[in-house]
């Protein structure tokens, strides 16, 4: 008689929750003479654990699952049902699965289509006995049809990992399920950048759904041979009497007709793994009877396919994701390093296994990001390939497809990830046919994701990751300097000068993040001259827009890069003094400022001529305007005349500067007493800005505002308040509410409400400027000073009142303006 071809009737998978119901299992089976296979008395105590499980799978004919709620929340528990599972497609009929059911928890998952018993609620002992020697009989009184064919060669192992995907794998059934009837073909295509987990989908999308389907069968498809040859394992698996030396060719339209010719069966699902582009398919997939599900890097395939696009994971998934594979309870350093990986699941696979095996923090890993993502990915992650090694495949595509396309990436990767606008690779860069094919090879292989278009634009977004890879080519190409060259000086052209018109703060805004990125690629000390400017450029936007806090650094820096790169008397050099000066002076620092406006002045005088040039005379203008927030009005007058005078020669009675010119010399004049001569002044200055520059530019509210105030010192309170509303409401619409100059206008209107008496309504106005002062500039700033001063006098009146304050036409208001801003221009580009 010939030997038993396995050792075991059976081995019992189970969890401990249901250990007792595994000795009553293994004394029921073993009274019947089966052979048992049990884990809790046939294991010796200290031996080899997996060792164990694995000759017990292997000796055993059939496996019984005691199934309990917590059945799959053990990773060994999953590993026996899968490799057991594995087994019993390989076997031709001969082995098979049976569960016990042991709680009031359904089967799931693949589990769900698997032959079983059910033990819940059942106490009477004979009717147990019987219902387990039914199972192992295999004809249990619950069945359902199990899947005739599950898997394929390279279908990967589930990730238990998997996080953060509900919405994606609720969008792939829906696709998958959108078919007119069961016979219907539907193919759904997953697109996504490499390593952001299209694969890691799918295989979750089996475990969730497979068992609604006739079949699954998973295929490598790589190329068109891939395709064919999964196919023909497919042909095996459906007909094992297929002759051996079959051709793929024939085996794979074998198998494609065998599923279009099923009838009044569920549909088989086939999945085609990191596909390189739909037409790859023509062919390999059948016309109906089956759902389609292709994973790919190539974004279109409306024409064949629903689309599910795959983007980074949530933080919170990706930090939940961190903390799971490194075994870490650091929240705050997972958040961290999510945020310098992109949130995309390659690298926090890699980066958690790093941690737990080298037993260091998140913050360390974070550290040297840019070498890590380099290096060998460790054992066993689910993501078998280093990050380096995937961009670089795929830039090698898409440059092999379009030649230009790796210059377009080296130059997108020194800016912001996000919304970089194409026209800053414009024909200096590239042709724009060069250009268009360089974007359509990118996004061939989404290293490009498009982006919404803002004010610069259309515009595309590159993962942070694909960009460090980018560099680190640069880099080994010793191309990295010239690039980022390029880079700066692409964007410093693009960067308009956003101090005096608001118009164009929406391209600066878009801008202003490539900005950063820009300067923190650049190596301390190794500023160019382009840098500088652009850094320059960035700070009188800040400035203009009104956040002179935020402009001061950047001064700062723009000057240091200027002098070291351009000397100290370059006119670039010069005007940079200038700007730092400025915003000392917004910034309440008018004293600290005086030395730099002197010293632009003399170097301006000496290097470009005393009269005529614009730059001396802006300097001119520059240096009366501290002299006046300093109290020198009576210094600051020559010094406005002559800036009035020189650029009415050098630019025209019309030109913005010689308006500015013409708007501060009155000011001044008001200032020492002479409203009635400055009034004149100020109707010119507010009619050419009218007409000049529009009737909401930035320069010509301050006009109205001015003449507002000059109106108002000349007694005509009344005649002023519309002037003041028509200034502060068109401030709030150009510049926002918390413009310094909007927060002027509110103070200025209310000053004059109180000067006509009605000093509940300023009330609220003067607190409106003095909270808005105190919030952009602080406390100590004379705005703010000044526009608490104001706002406490105002409450002190109002509270004192018993019915009202009392109306006055020329009160006191001495400071009311809280500061010399609305009057002065000074800058020139």
């Amino acid at each position: 008689m010939d030997a038993p071809p396995f050792a075991y009737d059976f081995f019992l998978s189970r969890r401990g929750s249901v250990a007792s119901v595994a000795q009553e299992v293994a004394d029921v089976l073993t009274a019947e003479n089966y052979r048992v296979r049990v884990q809790d008395y046939d294991f010796a105590a200290g031996g080899q654990f997996v060792r164990d499980i694995d000759d017990a799978l292997k000796q055993a004919r059939d496996l019984l699952i005691l199934y309990s709620r917590d059945y799959h929340g053990s990773f060994w528990t999953q590993q026996e049902f899968h490799n057991f599972l594995a087994a019993v497609a390989a076997a031709n009929g001969t082995r098979r699965i049976g569960l016990l059911r042991c709680d009031d928890d359904n089967p799931s998952g693949l589990l769900h289509s698997a032959t079983y018993g059910d033990l819940h609620n059942v106490a009477d002992p004979a009717e147990r006995r019987r219902i387990i020697l039914a199972v192992a009989r295999g004809d249990a009184p619950a069945t359902r049809p199990s899947p005739r064919i599950f898997g394929g060669t390279t279908m990967p192992p589930e990730n238990r990992l998997f996080t953060g995907r509900e919405a994606e794998l609720d969008a792939l059934h829906a696709a998958l399920s959108s078919g007119t009837g069961r016979a219907a073909l539907t193919q759904a295509a997953v697109h996504g950048l490499g390593g952001v987990g299209k694969t890691s989908l799918a295989r979750a999308y089996v475990a969730q759904h497979g068992d609604e389907y006739g079949g699954v069968w998973w295929i490598a498809a790589t190329g068109r041979l891939a395709i064919q040859a999964g196919l023909l394992d497919l042909a095996r698996a459906l007909d094992p009497a297929l002759p051996a030396d079959a051709t793929a060719e024939h085996a794979a339209a074998k198998a494609l007709a065998t599923l279009r010719d099923r009838r009044g069966e569920a549909p088989f699902l086939l999945v085609y793994d990191n596909v390189p582009s739909p037409d790859l398919l023509d062919g390999l997939v059948p016309p109906r009877g089956a759902a389609v599900l292709a994973t790919s890097r190539a974004p279109d395939w409306s024409s064949v396919a629903q689309e599910v696009f795959v983007d980074t994971l949530p933080e919170d998934a990706a930090v939940d994701f961190l903390l799971r594979r490194a075994e870490r309870h650091d929240a705050d350093g997972a958040r961290r390093l999510a945020a310098a990986l992109g949130c995309l699941p390659l690298a926090p696979d890699h980066a958690g296994a790093t941690v737990k095996r080298a037993a260091i923090g998140f913050d360390d890993y974070a550290r040297r990001v840019a070498e890590r993502i380099q290096a060998e990915p460790p054992r066993g992650v689910a993501y078998p390939r280093s990050v380096a090694a995937t961009f670089a495949l795929a830039i090698e595509q898409a440059a092999h497809e379009a030649p230009a396309a790796e210059t377009l990436l080296g130059l997108f990767c020194w800016f912001a990830p996000e919304a970089i606008p194409l026209a800053l690779a414009d024909a200096d860069v590239m042709p724009e046919a060069d250009r268009e094919a360089a974007v359509m090879a990118l996004r061939g292989v989404s290293l490009l994701t498009p982006a919404p278009e803002g004010a610069c634009g259309p515009a595309v977004s590159v993962h942070r990751l694909v960009q460090t890879v980018m560099r680190a080519r640069l880099a080994a190409g010793t191309t990295s300097s010239a690039a980022l060259h390029q880079a700066t000086a692409r964007l410093r052209a693009s960067f308009p000068y956003g101090y005096r018109d608001a118009a164009v703060w929406p391209i600066c805004r878009q801008l202003l993040p490539h900005q950063q990125a820009l300067v923190a690629h650049a190596a301390p000390g190794e500023d160019t001259a382009d840098l500088a400017m652009l850094v320059d450029l960035a700070g009188c936007f800040l400035e203009g827009s009104g956040d002179a806090a935020g402009a001061l650094p950047l001064f700062r820096r723009a000057l240091d890069g200027c002098e070291r790169v351009l000397g100290k008397e370059h006119p670039a050099t010069l005007t940079s003094v200038n700007n730092l000066a400025g915003c000392m002076e917004t910034l309440g620092d008018a004293a600290g400022a005086l030395p730099l406006y002197r010293r632009a002045l003399d170097s301006f005088e000496r290097v470009l001529g005393k009269e005529e040039h614009p730059d001396t005379l802006t300097s001119v203008n520059n240096l009366a305007t501290c002299l006046y927030s300093l109290g020198d009005a009576a210094g600051a007058l020559p010094l406005f005349r002559r800036a009035l005078d020189g650029r009415e020669r050098a630019l025209g009675k019309e030109h913005p500067d010689t308006l500015g010119s013409t708007n501060n010399l009155a000011g001044c004049m008001k200032a020492l007493g002479d409203a009635a001569g400055a009034l004149p002044l100020l109707r010119r200055a507010l009619d050419s800005r009218e007409r000049v520059l529009g009737k909401e530019h930035p320069d010509t509210l301050i006009s109205v505002n001015n003449l507002a105030a000059c109106m108002d010192a000349l007694g005509d309170a009344a005649g002023a308040l519309p002037l003041y509303r028509r200034a502060l409401e068109s401030s709030e619409r150009v510049l926002g509410k918390e413009h310094p100059q909007t927060l002027i206008g509110v103070n200025n209107l209310a000053g004059c409400l109180y000067a006509l008496g009605d000093a509940a309504g300023a009330l609220p106005l003067f607190r409106r400027a003095a909270d808005g002062f105190e919030r952009l500039l602080g406390p100590e700033h004379p705005s703010s000073r000044t526009a608490r001063a104001n706002y406490a006098q105002c409450e002190h009146e109002v509270a004192a009142a018993p019915s009202g304050p009392t109306p006055r036409r020329h009160a006191s208001r001495t400071g009311r303006q809280p500061s010399a801003a609305p009057w002065w221009r000074r800058w020139l580009r």
